[in-house]
């Protein structure tokens, strides 16, 4: 899907996360937060494959935090993704004063997938400290 919205502890990952980013478009995980945080909050992206041209820019409440690498084309999308897919780990931090008391979000912004590419999700992990 183009746009998809995931909310931690209401939907679940068979009926509301697709695991490949293919099309252009913003996929949003909204979590919520008891408190605010002081320091570094890190974002990890584990990538299971990356097919074609993929541009993914990632935000914390509305706030760039960073994009995804350009990587070689892994076939992984459209060809077989148990024998050709390239694993990549994207480590994004950020303040984590951005993060706030009540719901917050993640986004992946899609601005070029290339037809048949597209970025295969391993882990998505989000943590302060």
């Amino acid at each position: 899907p183009g746009n998809l919205t995931y909310t931690v502890g209401q939907s679940t990952p068979a009926n509301n996360w697709y695991y490949a980013q293919t099309k252009v478009g913003t996929w949003t995980v909204n979590f919520t937060l008891k408190h605010t945080y002081s320091g570094t909050g890190h974002l990890t992206v584990a990538l299971a494959g990356a097919s074609r041209t993929v541009r993914i820019t990632v935000g914390v409440n509305g706030t760039s935090i960073g994009s995804f690498p350009t990587y070689a084309n892994d076939q992984a999308i459209y060809r077989s993704a148990n024998q050709s897919g390239a694993y990549h780990l994207i480590l994004l931090s950020f303040p984590a004063s951005r993060l706030k008391a009540g719901v917050n979000t993640v986004t992946f912004r899609g601005t070029a997938i290339d037809s048949g590419g597209g970025a295969m999700y391993d882990t998505v992990k989000l943590e302060v400290g």
